[in-house]
């Protein structure tokens, strides 16, 4: 047998991401891995020509490649002289890596098209076009920053935090720069103190499609559609009766751009495409009501994943490809605009975290159950995939386990419910152990064929993992996506921790149940409602959605469940928009883990679940874990010794509680 898994691997883990395809075959993609600090570095790999082993391409650190429309220049962001920011660089086979902006505050984002770039160039209001475009030294830039840190940030607007940004953002923007590689003229096209965001070129490049913000209230963080002349003079296309999801525009030819958008159908939205005429400004949703699929987009959770994945659509010779999900599985589907027809392109029983298309070659990131995601050229035809890089090679003597993937009646009659189970390492026919009931966020989302550390970890601990997808989670259908809220979720659990129990997996004494966001709302739910669990563990918890009105930065934003004004703050008191109403039935032992500068379900949230514990149930045994500077992506992309610290602390509390023993 391996060797089992332990937390010090959490360190030795390079994730893949962003990968890219040339017209010449050359390819490229980005690899995290941990620094000393406990963050993360990027490095770009692939490879020159098709023949060629994928290898690292430059030893300075750099992410978000793109190639040149040939396929012999790579552009990327990196910072090869040492000026604290990241700029706009091209590396070419045998040279080194060149920085083609100098930009004073760096480069957020940038698309190629042809001889020109169009990238995101980070600005302050108060400073001039000049000052924004001069080159400035690593301690000049630290100085500016110490200095703007030790002034207040004015508050204005009733959306003014986000978990993004760890609280209060400090004024920067992101304004339009544009690169002429052939003169090599670097400009500022807008400087209107307001952000645009992932902007593209038109085919022709004689203007700019991207994101702007230009509302107020609580609609600020609503993206418009907008079309940036050469004279910097703006035209929104979009207006409020469209919620876009800021993924860059595509133009599926020289007149129209597509996006997604959410269609509000009743009282739901609905993930699909709009397709807006970049000249009069006409739109209409695309969208094939008989697809099997959900909407575009990135949908899954419970994988080992970091780093911006890239593209998630895209047109190509057959329509547009994206990324979506059906009954569990995360592939691309095509979507052909003139006759709203979907269809599926690549869908294998595994998790697509990020993938390129030229024709039917697909190049893709991958996971799979058995491994990290790794890099593979697949083809659409055959549904072959080739293994190109794999990385992670620390996990060829560590024991993974596989899940067993199983089908079981839901609580609504007639319907499945999707869900997987991890035996604990060493495990023996016909002998129960301890089990972790855990529970995705979201609820929008879902579990995928995939390998995840803190599942993996829990096992070569001893425990069984159960996992699944209730009522309210993505891929399997629209009616199913209901139930999160209102109790049907809350039967679908029990129904799948007791089946652990009835194939002779879970000892039903020993059962424990954890979960993050709307996962750690659910916990509080469940050891409120019922006594069968030993223990339990919330994460980035949500206990009392109406004091998340004003604290989180969801409070003013959605309509549902969290949106309110005033007076349905005021109602909400007496409904069940809160779990503190029942902390008097909770007599199960609880950990709490919570980041302190957590804006999605806000570090209060921890506290009064804590204090009111405390208060009410001073005979329940309850700890409460902060993880300093730490928002609600921390066990997703926080410092790797908080994640560490994270899941050691979940794991000695359920080894205490369902075993009488520490990890």
């Amino acid at each position: 047998m391996k060797r089992k898994l332990t937390i010090e691997d959490l360190k030795k883990i390079e994730y893949l991401s962003d990968p890219r395809l040339s017209i010449t075959d050359a390819l490229s993609y980005t690899v995290h891995t941990v620094r000393k600090d406990g963050g993360f570095e990027p490095h770009l790999y692939g490879r020159w020509k098709e023949q060629e082993e994928c290898h690292l391409l430059s030893e300075l650190p750099g992410h978000m490649g793109r190639w040149s429309e040939d396929g012999t220049v790579l552009y990327f962001l990196g910072d090869p002289e040492n000026c604290g920011a990241d700029q706009l660089c091209r590396l070419s086979e045998g040279t080194s890596p060149e920085a083609l902006t100098h930009c004073r505050h760096g480069i957020s984002w940038f698309s190629v098209r042809g001889d020109q770039i169009v990238a995101e160039a980070v600005t302050y209001p108060e400073e001039t076009d000049a000052d924004l475009l001069k080159p400035i030294s690593r301690e000049e830039r630290e100085l500016l920053r110490k200095q703007r840190a030790e002034q207040p940030i004015e508050i204005e607007e009733i959306m003014y935090k986000f978990d993004e940004t760890h609280g209060i953002p400090d004024g920067h923007q992101a304004e339009l720069c544009l690169a002429d590689l052939k003169s090599g003229r670097i400009s500022l096209l807008t400087h209107t103190g307001k952000s645009h965001q992932k902007p593209v070129l038109s085919p022709d490049g004689t203007f700019v499609i991207c994101f702007t913000y230009p509302k107020k209230g609580w609609q600020k963080k609503q993206a418009v559609l907008t079309r940036v002349n050469p004279d910097g003079s703006e035209v929104f296309l979009t207006q409020d009766e469209y919620l876009l999801d800021d993924s860059p525009a595509v133009f599926p030819d020289a007149h129209h751009v597509i996006v997604p958008a959410f269609e509000k159908t009743g009282d739901a939205l609905q993930a699909s495409f709009l397709i807006v005429n970049v000249e009069d400004g006409t739109k209409e949703f695309c969208w094939d009501q008989d697809s099997s699929c959900e909407g575009p987009g990135m949908l899954a959770v419970g994988h080992t994943a970091y780093g911006d994945p890239g593209h998630s659509f895209s047109s190509f010779e057959e329509g547009v490809w994206f990324l979506s999900a059906e009954r569990g599985d995360s592939g691309l589907f095509v979507l052909n605009p003139a006759e709203n027809k979907i269809s599926k392109f690549f869908l294998p029983h595994a998790c697509v975290q990020g993938a390129d298309v030229r024709g039917a070659e697909i190049l893709a990131v991958i996971g799979t159950p058995d491994h990290i995601g790794s890099l593979y050229l697949c083809n659409a035809e055959t549904g072959s995939m080739k293994l190109l890089a794999r990385h992670n090679e620390w996990m060829e003597d560590t024991e993974t386990i596989l899940p067993e993937e199983v089908w079981v009646p839901s609580s609504k009659e007639g319907e499945l419910m999707h869900g997987w189970i991890i035996r604990p390492y060493g495990s023996q026919p016909g002998r129960r152990y301890p089990a972790v009931l855990d529970i995705h966020g979201g609820p929008e989302c879902f579990y995928p064929a995939d390998w995840w550390f803190e599942f993996q970890y829990l096992a070569a601990e001893g425990f069984a993992v159960l996992y699944c997808d209730p009522h309210g989670s993505v891929s399997y259908g629209r009616s199913y996506a209901e139930g999160a809220w209102d109790g049907t979720a809350y039967q679908d659990l029990m129904k799948f921790a007791d089946y652990a129990v009835e194939q002779g997996i879970a000892d039903p004494e020993r059962i424990g149940v954890t979960g993050g966001s709307y996962g750690g709302w659910m916990t509080n739910y469940i050891i409120s409602h019922t006594d069968r669990f030993a223990a339990a563990v919330t994460q980035r918890t949500l206990c009392n959605r109406t004091t998340s009105y004003g604290t989180g930065d969801m409070g003013s934003i959605l309509e549902k469940p969290f949106r309110g004004v005033y007076a349905s703050m005021m109602s909400r008191l007496n409904g069940d928009s809160t779990t503190l109403k029942w902390v008097d039935r909770v007599k199960t032992p609880l950990l709490i883990l919570h980041g302190t500068e957590d804006y999605r379900c806000s570090f209060e949230q921890g506290e009064q679940f804590f204090i009111a514990m405390k208060d009410r149930n001073p005979e329940v045994p309850v700890k409460f874990d902060a993880f300093l500077h730490e928002c609600h992506e921390l066990t997703r992309s926080g410092n790797t010794y908080a994640q560490m610290g994270h899941l050691k602390e979940m794991t000695d509390w359920f080894c205490t509680y369902l075993k009488g023993e520490k990890a």
